[in-house]
């Protein structure tokens, strides 16, 4: 087969009018915006779908970090110094890796703190 005939056949050219290849190319873009058009919809969808999942998380963290910090307040209101002493060290002797963990935690950020001031 020519090539000139084969690209004809798989081009579509050749066949009908040039109305006729005009009005398919209509056809085509106006199915390709419609496609875009629904994938952008849903994308939007979705983006919004995640955008309220992660507020939705964002407030169940905020209430129970809320909730947390107002336990620990309560807690230094109603003890006194010799107390929560007291209570700390009961908490190290019984945990004596976990102490060790967070010292050296609270440490670092505070030689950070620090040296950003600098």
């Amino acid at each position: 087969m020519p090539q000139a005939k084969m690209q004809s056949d798989i081009f579509g050219a050749g066949r009908g009018s040039a109305a006729t290849s005009g009005s398919v190319t209509s056809e085509v873009a106006t199915t390709a915006k419609g496609a875009f058009g629904d994938m952008t919809t849903k994308v939007k969808e979705k983006a919004a779908e995640f955008g309220h999942a992660a507020g939705d998380a964002l407030h169940t963290s905020r209430i129970s970090t809320a909730n947390a910090l107002d336990g620990a307040a309560k807690y230094v209101r109603s003890h006194g110094a010799s107390e929560i002493k007291a209570d700390v060290e009961q908490l190290v002797k019984g945990n004596p890796g976990k102490s060790v963990l967070a010292a050296a935690a609270v440490g670092f950020l505070l030689a950070r703190t620090l040296d950003r001031r600098d």
